[in-house]
């Protein structure tokens, strides 16, 4: 059941995704799909976590398990910033949005392995093509781990 839930959360996000911008089928960014887990001290949120890697800017949107969309984001590679496009209701809060964005902007450098400025608040752990940021100030932790294809492969 919950494999059913994920198909077709990936499924209606990449349809929302594409009509949304308009794509021609002649492009074929790159696309990263993880687990991803966000807990903090009083609350925890986990799902599907779907970046597209397009020329200038990487779209990603972050799925929970019940399909609904948590955040969508736009990351501009060139000036490095973030825009939070979707925001669920119980993360929609000015300080909430402006830590998310320091952070999802931080996972975005070590996931695509671009160079950022070392940053003492952040800790990050590697281990078999998981990925873990922790933000020690704010004592939240991001985890990303890649999903498997069902042949066994992985994306």
């Amino acid at each position: 059941m919950r494999i059913c839930l994920l198909f077709l959360s990936l499924l209606l996000s990449f349809i929302g995704v594409n009509a949304q911008n308009g794509m021609s089928e002649v492009e074929t960014p790159l696309t990263e799909r993880c687990m991803f887990d966000i807990a903090m001290e009083k609350g925890h949120l986990s799902g599907i976590f779907i970046t597209k890697d397009m020329d200038d800017a990487i779209l990603g949107t972050m799925v929970n398990e019940f399909g609904i969309t948590a955040i969508s984001f736009i990351y501009d590679k060139h000036s490095h910033k973030i825009k939070l496009e979707n925001v669920i209701g119980f993360l929609n809060k000015w300080y909430i949005k402006r830590v998310l964005k320091q952070d999802i902007r931080y996972c975005l450098h070590i996931l695509y392995d671009v160079p950022a400025k070392d940053d003492k608040n952040y800790i990050v752990s590697m281990s078999d093509g998981n990925v873990t940021v922790t933000n020690s100030k704010r004592k939240i932790t991001y985890s990303f781990s890649h999903i498997q294809e069902q042949n066994g492969t992985e994306e």
